[in-house]
């Protein structure tokens, strides 16, 4: 049963203050992290990084699903039969997930800021740990109620934002993202003097 709007809006005010930023902060340093070594692992991973602007639309995909996939195996996390997928446009949103499924929308494929891309990679995997008790810093009743009184962003954006298990999300994307082109091309820059 789907609550109405403004119930949902007071819950949301009660959880505010459920989610530690310097717990987040650790755990999103961690994620990224995990997501270096993902390129550490493949030079031709971080050469589609680094050229994600010359890239077609498929070879973006391709490399979109890697990253989330990798992404799925963060904490110890076993997430691989998570789908990830293409999906039409959906107004502004860049990537959705239900914790079965992730969807990431031409308008992501079609940025060329990978910063972006990376940090979209790292929010949805987020929200498959939370809906899936995987590694969080939320407590699972927090996360159960924060899905229970959701506020999608069409129906009120600050609230959306509010809600703790968007605020850990986005957090964990932000920080996992923070100049992520300029680390990848000084490993590259690594590479290329060791070779």
């Amino acid at each position: 049963m789907k609550r109405d709007l403004a119930y949902r809006k007071r819950q949301i005010d009660r959880e505010k203050s459920a989610l530690s930023f310097s717990a987040v902060q650790n755990y999103a340093l961690r994620f990224r992290n995990h997501t270096l070594e993902f390129f550490k692992k493949s030079k031709k991973r971080l050469d589609e990084a680094l050229s994600w602007k010359k890239l077609d639309f498929g070879a973006r995909l391709a490399h979109f699903k890697k990253l989330v996939k990798h992404a799925l195996s963060f904490g110890g996390n076993d997430y691989y039969d998570v789908e990830v997928k293409h999906a039409k446009s959906d107004g502004n949103t860049l990537g959705s997930t239900d914790g079965n499924c992730i969807n990431v929308y031409d308008k992501l494929l079609k940025n060329d800021n990978y910063d972006k891309v990376v940090e979209v990679a790292k929010h949805e995997p987020a929200h498959v740990f939370q809906i899936r008790k995987g590694d969080t810093t939320l407590s699972h009743s927090t996360v159960i109620r924060s899905i229970e009184n959701y506020v999608h962003a069409q129906e009120d954006y600050a609230y959306y934002r509010a809600n703790p298990i968007e605020q850990e999300a986005w957090k964990i994307g932000q920080t996992a993202s923070e100049n992520f082109t300029k680390t990848l091309r000084d490993m590259q820059n690594g590479y290329q003097r060791a070779a």
